[in-house]
């Protein structure tokens, strides 16, 4: 019992050689995956509930076949890892996910859905939009290279593990990017804007291109340089409330998933 004691102790003053993922399919999903160079460590929680130890037995099988070593601490202790956040009683310590830069989207693409992100910068909103696009099956998501939310534990937490499993690239200049991309691909905005189509009036998508749905940042929406790339601007219909002005939007990651939904019937 002390030397447990003793372990845990150790651990809550332990620095991360990488990062501390937390959450069991954020963990489940980075033991699963190829994006993170290296893995350093596998803690558990010492006395789990019966729902719990599917996952954190799963967890500790991957962390195995790795040849990593295993921890079972406190509650506490993961508390700590996971700055106080939820953590199903699993924390990975891992090398951060990089990313591969990607100038253009190819012709030899074909026929798929893409997702570019320009400045999304809250860290649960990039999580739930990389959620959304991992269960519409998006083929990738292309995020600027600066000011956009880091690649963090919050992110693979958010996204349910998407982080790790979904094809995503950088690009240094989203203009750049959508410009280079505008020959192979249909190129969507999606903005509140008084000049943007209805979604519901879409053009039927090319047959030998892709869609790349553009989104922008939280607060300012597409930047103008952006939103000269793209083919077409488009809204989702809102209701008709006498009072709708006080709510004139809706969140990036809500308007995605809205978005996705219906491409996925189209």
């Amino acid at each position: 019992m002390a030397g447990a004691a003793a372990a845990a102790a150790a651990a809550v003053r332990r620095v991360a050689l990488g990062e501390y993922v937390y959450g069991a399919d954020a963990v489940l999903a980075a033991l699963s995956g190829s994006k993170r160079s290296s893995f350093h460590h596998l803690f558990v929680l010492d006395d789990v509930d019966r729902d719990d130890d599917r996952k954190r037995s799963k967890a500790m099988r991957l962390a195995e076949q790795r040849d990593l070593p295993v921890t079972a601490v406190s509650r506490q202790t993961l508390d700590f890892m996971s700055r106080q956040r939820p953590s199903n009683g699993i924390v990975l310590d891992a090398e951060s996910v990089t990313l591969p830069t990607l100038p253009s989207i190819s012709p030899s693409a074909g026929r798929q859905v893409w997702v570019a992100l320009d400045q999304v910068m809250d860290p649960q909103n990039l999580g739930a939009i990389l959620r959304s696009c991992f269960f519409f099956d998006v083929a990738g998501v292309v995020l600027c290279a600066r000011n956009s939310a880091p690649l963090s534990p919050t992110v693979a937490k958010a996204s349910c593990g998407a982080l790790d499993l979904l094809p995503i690239v950088e690009c240094r200049s989203m203009p750049k990017f959508l410009r280079q991309s505008r020959d192979t691909c249909d190129i969507i905005g999606l903005a509140v804007d008084p000049s943007a189509v209805s979604w519901r009036y879409l053009p039927e998508p090319t047959p030998s291109k892709s869609t790349l749905l553009v989104l922008g940042n939280e607060g300012t929406g597409l930047r103008t340089l952006v939103r000269d790339q793209c083919h077409t601007l488009a809204k989702l219909d809102r209701g008709h409330r006498p009072d709708a002005d006080f709510v004139d939007s809706l969140n990036v990651s809500t308007a995605l998933g809205i978005a996705l939904y219906s491409m996925v019937g189209r």
